[in-house]
């Protein structure tokens, strides 16, 4: 079976188009339920350090930050999203 982090183009794809929109996703979403950044990042933090040593290898600690900046742009949207439904 193949798994879709095999390969050098398929594990970039994942590193750098599909782990981004998930996390820019959930982002958003939980900030909609939750109103504290700091919990989403935290979750988006621990789940990606999880994900570092079971899935991928210990380069990936390298996109770890970019995708805390990216939830972090997913929680402005989402606030923004909750701002303008209670106007």
């Amino acid at each position: 079976m193949k798994y879709i982090y095999d390969g050098f183009f398929n594990s970039m794809l994942v590193v750098l188009v599909t782990l981004p929109v998930i996390t820019l996703i959930i982002s958003a979403i939980l900030s909609l339920f939750i109103k504290k950044r700091i919990f989403i990042l935290s979750f988006i933090f621990i789940v990606y350090i999880i994900l570092t040593f079971t899935i991928f290898n210990s380069s990936f600690l390298v996109w770890v930050p970019v995708y805390i900046i990216i939830a972090y742009i997913g929680t402005l949207f989402g606030d923004s999203i909750r701002f303008f439904k209670n106007k």
